[in-house]
């Protein structure tokens, strides 16, 4: 039995105000598929561009980010409102409600997974403590989700990665060990390739729970992979505990604070990237 098409009428606006914000469903509803998906396309083309350049991770282009996309999403809605008002919706199969209740799961389902691919940015919030205090919970981070190479891997860098141990989850932690290099702990200070490196972005909390978790190693570091641990060492489940991680785990880089929960660390770049010290452990590397 095939689906009757709707008759052309009016939409409810307040219902056609909340599908623009997953275009194109607003036009597909008053069935404007191809309209919709033109603005979508192009709106959808103007934010990868701004990604794929790397614009976006510098403040000016952040804001010229979030202006594009406000612009992009107010032509949308008013061009769906001005077709509705005039009662030039069309009949369409799509063009049901139930069929829009479908489409938005399936839209964000789409989003979360294709987003950082099409975009190559992408937003992360901060669960747990373990990267304290250059991260704490309730941040919200943009990343660099665009393809990684060996130039981008740093020693004292910042990754989104895949944990080997839990493969449905991502963690942000500070890279402190390229392949071939000797990582140890001694009461809690970091040495790298017989370098020990002095590490101020550190918490300064220490937990009488985690005296044994401040010996590590030493370890070499396997070929394809990184060693890594979180800035609030005492608190961390990193890889003194899953040891080191597969370089095609490594999803993407932190670059700025969209939003702290202490409004002063808002827009800012806590330190992701403190490769300046690491610097004495690439030299001891090269040098042996």
């Amino acid at each position: 039995m095939s689906t009757s098409p709707v008759s052309p009428q009016r939409r409810n606006p307040w219902l056609l105000l909340l599908l623009t914000l997953f275009p194109p469903l607003a036009h597909l509803w008053i069935g404007h598929a191809l309209r919709g998906c033109i603005l979508a396309g192009g709106l959808l083309a103007a934010a990868a561009s701004m990604g794929w350049s790397g614009v976006i991770h510098e403040p000016s282009g952040l804001l010229a980010m979030a202006g594009v996309m406000v612009f992009g999403l107010l032509v949308i809605e008013g061009d769906a409102l001005i077709l509705n008002f005039r009662s030039r919706g069309r009949s369409r199969p799509y063009a049901h409600g139930w069929i829009m209740l479908l489409a938005i799961p399936a839209y964000l389902a789409l989003r979360v997974f294709l987003g950082p691919l099409l975009l190559g940015f992408n937003l992360y919030t901060i669960p747990s403590m373990s990267m304290a205090p250059t991260l704490l919970p309730g941040d919200l981070i943009l990343t660099d989700d665009r393809p990684i190479h060996a130039g981008l891997i740093r020693r004292g860098r910042a990754a989104v990665l895949v944990p080997p141990h839990r493969p449905s989850i991502v963690y942000v932690q500070r890279i402190v060990g390229l392949e071939g290099d000797r990582v140890q702990l001694i009461d809690g200070v970091l040495w790298v390739n017989g370098v020990r490196i002095d590490e101020p972005y550190l918490s300064t909390h220490r937990s009488p729970r985690a005296v044994n978790f401040r010996n590590f190693g030493p370890v070499v570091v396997p070929a394809g992979t990184v060693l890594t641990m979180g800035d609030n060492r005492d608190n961390s489940e990193d890889g003194r505990v899953f040891g080191p991680v597969p370089v095609a785990n490594i999803r993407a880089f932190p670059t700025w604070i969209i939003h702290a929960q202490r409004d002063e660390r808002t827009g800012i770049d806590p330190g992701f990237d403190q490769g300046q010290a690491f610097a004495g452990a690439a030299q001891a590397k090269q040098g042996r």
